[in-house]
C-alpha cells in the first residue's frame, strides 16, 4: 500500500516537487536537508549524552559553558541568549548539573547579587567524553563522502550561517 511505504528525505522533496511543481524546490530542498542532518546529529547526540547519564540538552549546555574560552565563570543571562532559551529554562537546566556535580555556581565579583557557573573537573571530562565520541561518530559518518565534497560542504554551510548571523536574508 502506497501509505505503507518508507519516508525518505529525497522522496519528501520529490513528494513536493510534484505537488507544487510551479515552485523552485532547491530552497526547500537544502532547508528539508539540513533539518534531517540536524535531527540525525541530535539522534547521535542524545545516545552518546545518555551513555554519559545525562540528556542532549544537557550535553549542549555544558557545550557552551565548555567552549567559553579561559574557563572564566559564565552569567546565566549569557547562556540563555547563546542558546536562545528563557531563563527559566537555563535555570532548571544549570540547576540539574549542579546538582550533578557537573558545574558549580561562583559568586559574581563585580556584583556580590549575581551568580555565575563554571564546569567542575566532572564536567570538563564528561563534556570531553561526549565531544570525542560524537565528533568520532560524524568521522564514520563522514567517511565515505569524497573530502573535497566534505570542504564544500562545510564551507557552504559556514557561508550560510555567517551571512544569516549577520542579519542578511532574513524572512
Amino acid at each position: 500500500m502506497e501509505a505503507d511505504r518508507q519516508r525518505t528525505t529525497a522522496g519528501s522533496i520529490g513528494d513536493w516537487q510534484t505537488i507544487r511543481p510551479d515552485f523552485d524546490t532547491r530552497n526547500f530542498s537544502i532547508m528539508t536537508h539540513i533539518t534531517r542532518v540536524a535531527f540525525l546529529v541530535g539522534q547521535v547526540s542524545a545516545r552518546v549524552s545518555k551513555r554519559h547519564g545525562i540528556n542532549r540538552a544537557d550535553a549542549r549546555l555544558l557545550m557552551a559553558i565548555r567552549g567559553n574560552l579561559g574557563d572564566a565563570p559564565l552569567r546565566p543571562s549569557m547562556l540563555s541568549e547563546w542558546l536562545d532559551l528563557t531563563r527559566a529554562t537555563i535555570t532548571y537546566r544549570m540547576d540539574r548539573l549542579l546538582a550533578l556535580g557537573l558545574a558549580e555556581s561562583i559568586s559574581d565579583a563585580s556584583d556580590g547579587r549575581a551568580l555565575n557557573v563554571r564546569l567542575t573537573d566532572a564536567g570538563r571530562k564528561v563534556i570531553d567524553e561526549i565531544m570525542t565520541e560524537i565528533t568520532g561518530a560524524f568521522a564514520d559518518k563522514l567517511a565515505g563522502v569524497d573530502p573535497g565534497v566534505r570542504d564544500a560542504l562545510n564551507d557552504g554551510l559556514a557561508a550560510l550561517v555567517g551571512h544569516w548571523e549577520a542579519g542578511e536574508g532574513e524572512g
